[in-house]
C-alpha cells in the first residue's frame, strides 16, 4: 500500500504550472548564495542509459519509503489486532530508474517494446474499509507521521526543479534540431499521428495499436500485455533514430546542464531539501533494519 501521497516523479508538467512553482522557489530563496559544486558531499552520477540526474542525489527512495510506511502501519495495526496488508518493498519496473523515470534505450526496446517491463498482474483496488479499521488506519497513520513525515511539500523543490531543467532541455535549439532529425528517420514508418518529438512516443494510434493503457475491469486481476513482435520491431527502429539523430545525446547532456545551473541559482533551497531527504532517510533506514528488511 502505497501511502506517501507522491506521484511518480517527472510526470507531464505544463509549462505555464513549471515557470510558476519555479518562480516561487526563487522567491522563497532569499538571495542566491553564489557557492558551487556539490551539495552536502553529494556524488552527481552520470549515467545517460539510465538517465541519472543531479537532483537525484537528494530524492527520497519513495519504494523504500513506502516499505517502510507499511512496516510501521502493519505493526500499529496488528497491535490493534487488525489486519493490514503485507510489507514488501516494491522492485522498480525493470524499464525504468531509481527515480521511477521510464527509459528508453535500444536494449530496452529489444526486450519490452515501448513497454516498462514484461506482462505483470494488477490487483483490483480494494473495497473500502469498514469504519472501524478506517479508524484504527487514521490513527496509526497520524503516529506513523511523527516517526516519518510526508515528503509532499518538503520534496517539491527538487522535482520542480527537474521538472523545469527537462522542459529547457527539450525546448533548446540543438535538441530540437535533432528531434527534427529523428522524425524524418521515423517518416518511413507511415505512422498516422508520428510527434515532431521522441518524447512523445508511442503516439496515440501506436498506443491503441499496441494496447498500452488499457483500463481494468473493476473488481478483477488485471494482465497487462507484453509487446508484441511488431511492436519491438518498431520500438528498435525508433530507438536507432533516436540514436543516429543524436537526440537522445543531446537531451540528456542539455537536461544535465539545465540542473546544475537550477542547483546553483537555488543553492539554499535544494540544501535546505537535501537535508530533509538525509534525515528522513536516515529514519526509512532504521524502521527498515528493525522490521528485519
Amino acid at each position: 500500500m502505497a501511502i506517501s501521497g507522491w506521484p511518480a516523479p517527472r510526470t507531464c508538467v505544463g509549462s505555464a504550472v513549471v515557470a510558476v512553482a519555479l518562480a516561487v522557489l526563487m522567491a522563497g530563496c532569499g538571495g542566491s548564495s553564489h557557492r558551487t559544486g556539490p551539495i552536502g558531499g553529494a556524488i552527481y552520477r552520470r549515467d545517460e542509459a539510465h538517465w541519472s540526474m543531479p537532483v537525484d542525489a537528494f530524492r527520497v527512495d519513495v519504494p523504500r519509503l513506502e516499505y517502510a510506511e507499511d512496516i510501521l502501519m502493519d505493526r500499529c495495526m496488528k497491535h490493534r489486532r487488525m489486519a493490514w496488508s503485507t510489507p514488501v518493498l516494491r522492485p522498480p519496473a525493470p524499464a525504468a530508474n531509481d527515480a521511477e523515470v521510464i527509459l528508453f534505450t535500444l536494449p530496452l526496446a529489444r526486450q519490452y517494446g515501448y513497454h516498462p517491463g514484461p506482462p505483470s498482474t494488477v490487483d483490483p483496488p480494494p473495497a473500502p474499509p469498514p469504519p472501524a479499521i478506517q479508524h484504527a488506519a487514521d490513527a496509526c497513520l497520524r503516529q506513523l507521521r511523527r516517526r516519518i513525515p510526508a515528503i509532499g511539500m518538503a520534496q517539491m523543490g527538487i522535482y520542480t526543479l527537474a521538472a523545469g531543467a527537462s522542459e529547457e532541455a527539450q525546448g533548446s535549439a540543438k535538441v530540437l534540431a535533432a528531434a527534427a532529425r529523428w522524425r524524418r528517420c521515423m517518416q518511413p514508418q507511415g505512422i498516422s499521428d508520428l510527434p515532431t518529438v521522441p518524447w512523445s512516443m508511442p503516439s496515440p494510434s501506436m498506443r491503441a495499436q499496441f494496447h498500452m493503457g488499457e483500463d481494468p475491469v473493476p473488481g478483477q486481476k488485471f494482465t497487462t500485455r507484453g509487446a508484441s513482435p511488431g511492436e519491438i520491431a518498431m520500438a528498435v527502429f525508433d530507438a536507432r533514430c533516436r540514436i543516429s539523430s543524436g537526440v537522445t545525446r543531446l537531451d540528456y547532456q542539455a537536461e544535465w546542464d539545465a540542473e546544475l545551473r537550477l542547483i546553483d541559482q537555488h543553492r539554499d533551497d535544494i540544501e535546505r531539501a537535501a537535508a530533509f531527504s538525509r534525515r528522513v532517510t536516515a529514519q526509512i533506514d532504521r524502521v527498515i533494519a528493525d522490521g528485519g528488511g
